[in-house]
């Protein structure tokens, strides 16, 4: 299944190492996408801690870890992904 995001979170993502894959295919890359756990509804996602994914978009916080990416968060908001 394709997924489509908006103009604007393609262009804010620029640090995307996965070339977008997740658009593509769903997969981060080779792996699956981090498991959400919820949002604050502003362009955080909180993440299941998984310190072995390498991604530039993911920030700990506490003990928790925050994706700040643009596209990721879009595709949780519209297809829950």
């Amino acid at each position: 299944m394709e997924f489509t995001v908006s103009t604007e979170a393609l262009l804010e993502t620029t640090n995307c190492s996965k070339s977008y894959s997740c658009l593509s295919t769903g997969q981060c890359g080779d792996s699956e996408p981090c498991n959400v756990i919820s949002t604050n509804g502003t362009g955080y996602l909180f993440l299941e801690s998984d310190k072995s994914k390498k991604c530039r978009y993911q920030l700990p916080f506490f003990n928790k870890t925050i994706c700040t990416c643009p596209v990721h968060f879009e595709l949780f908001s519209k297809y829950n992904v």
